[in-house]
């Protein structure tokens, strides 16, 4: 079996053209989660995908937008289950704002549980 990387993965997937229309910086619109969902997701993607020596991260590739794009059509079903995870991580992040550490721990928790 042929081991491929998530990093392998976003470089062949068709979300590659579609971001060659926002490399000068301008970001598509949401269209299907809040303005705040969608910067909790850009900030967790781009934790379990970072930028690195290796090429473009998750930001880059804006996988937030393909997902949130995705929860108006094929993931459309699953877009309660998102609402529901964003509010509870969005709710635990407004408390540890005021302790960073915390809020590096969540995001840490959600990086770990990527990898199970």
């Amino acid at each position: 079996m042929t081991f491929i990387s998530r990093r392998d993965l976003l470089k062949a997937a068709a979300i590659v053209p579609f971001t060659r229309g926002f490399q000068s910086g301008a970001r598509p619109p949401v269209e299907n989660l809040t303005a705040t969902e969608m910067e909790l997701l850009d900030a967790i993607v781009a934790r379990l995908i970072p930028t690195d020596a290796n090429g473009p991260g998750a930001t880059e590739a804006l996988a937030a937008h393909y997902i949130d794009h995705a929860l108006g059509t094929a993931l459309a079903s699953s877009r309660p289950a998102y609402a529901a995870g964003l509010a509870a991580m969005i709710g635990t992040m407004a408390i540890a704002s005021y302790f960073p550490a915390r809020r590096a721990a969540r995001l840490s928790i959600v990086e770990a549980l990527a990898h199970v």
